[in-house]
């Protein structure tokens, strides 16, 4: 287990092919993320991520599997 530093945070992630079941599930639990972890995702964790972008960009994923 690396934690924070594993290597899923380094772009791995971005390469995957996500299944329309998987987006759902994605933007349910960000959907569902409380303030405090999100502040403290976005100021400590993570500082160059927002929360918002992220949930945009599943959103436009979804939209463009189902358009």
């Amino acid at each position: 287990n690396f934690g924070i530093w594993s290597p899923i945070y380094y772009g791995c992630l971005a390469e995957m092919n996500f299944t329309p079941e998987e987006l759902k599930y994605l933007k349910h639990v960000l959907h569902s993320t409380d303030t405090y972890t999100i502040a403290r995702g976005e100021q400590i964790y993570f500082p160059g991520v927002k929360h918002k972008k992220v949930q945009s960009k599943i959103e436009d994923l979804l939209h463009r599997m189902y358009s």
